[in-house]
């Protein structure tokens, strides 16, 4: 059995946040409809008789892409210091046949076969119930390198689809 302890805060979930948005097939959409924005303004304003045409455009593009990421940290950041378990203890407890998570206020119990995925990473460990919600256990609440390990041999042997990043 493995334990698995941490403070529910925004510190504690930004890294797991940032792993998640990287798999999100709009994350990676992102870049590519600003550089097609910016190259389109590009384009309109060489073309155009007036250079300041095609600028809307380009502006668009650069909000786009250095903008989303914060915009979207920013919004993961307000919802999770809003949410009712903020600041409060979350504990999971990891065996063969299930996984325990219990906090202030609420106690889950689910099996591994109810996993839709995992992503297993250096700074943690990602837990899909399904393809958008996921669980966070940063690698500071394991009491050892090892409980990592032991809760990766656990998703291996229950057949959840893993991914290492």
């Amino acid at each position: 059995m493995v334990t698995a302890r941490y403070t529910w805060d925004v510190d504690a979930l930004r890294k797991g946040f940032a792993i998640h948005r990287k798999t999100q097939r709009a994350a990676k959409l992102i870049p590519l409809l600003a550089i097609a924005f910016v190259a389109w303004g590009a384009y309109e304003s060489y073309t155009s008789e007036q250079w300041i045409s095609g600028l809307p455009l380009i502006v668009l593009g650069f909000l786009l892409l250095f903008g989303s990421r914060p915009l979207a940290m920013w919004q993961f950041s307000r919802a999770v210091r809003r949410s009712p378990s903020y600041g409060a203890e979350m504990t999971y407890t990891f065996d063969p046949q299930q996984i325990v998570n219990s906090g202030e206020g609420h106690h889950a119990t689910f099996t591994w076969k109810k996993l839709y995925s995992a992503t297993v990473t250096r700074d943690g460990i990602l837990l899909y119930t399904n393809k958008n919600l996921f669980h966070w256990i940063p690698a500071t609440a394991f009491a050892s390198a090892t409980d990592i390990v032991s809760v990766q041999g656990y998703l291996q042997e229950n057949g959840v689809r893993t991914k290492n990043a």
